[in-house]
């Protein structure tokens, strides 16, 4: 497989990833389709192993930095596809796991106040109808 390929499918792969705009939902499972398929994934699967030490053997060490480098890439991807006007109200954790559980609180409070507002909305719709 030549590095052209590679590099012309993971393009591709970012690109299929719908930007977080307002579509939570559908931004969260394009992107975790998508990582799945780019083999980034295992931050999002497994915990972060411990750090290695000097009395590590290759095993541990090996997926130590695979973990690193996968939360990396993840982090980036992450970032990459939330819009700039989204991304500039998020705190940006280091660990991919812990943006994606910012990414979330942010999204349930605007469905909260978006929720307020529509009930808002109805209640001064039925005052207004009631006249």
């Amino acid at each position: 497989m030549s590095c052209s390929f590679v590099i012309t499918a993971l393009v591709s792969h970012l690109a299929s990833i719908k930007a977080l705009n307002g579509n939570y939902e559908e931004w969260l499972e394009s992107l975790t389709v998508t990582l799945a398929l780019m083999l980034l994934d295992i931050t999002m699967l497994t915990d972060e192993p411990p750090k290695p030490t000097t009395a590590s053997n290759a095993e541990a060490k090996a997926l130590s930095k695979e973990w690193e480098e996968s939360n990396r890439l993840c982090t980036l991807v992450i970032r990459h596809t939330i819009d700039k006007s989204i991304r500039g109200s998020i705190i940006e954790p280091k660990k991919a796991t812990y943006f994606l559980t910012a990414v979330a609180k942010k999204f349930k409070k605007f469905d909260k106040a978006e929720r307020g507002t529509f009930e808002d909305v109805l209640k001064h719709k039925e005052k207004f109808a009631k006249r």
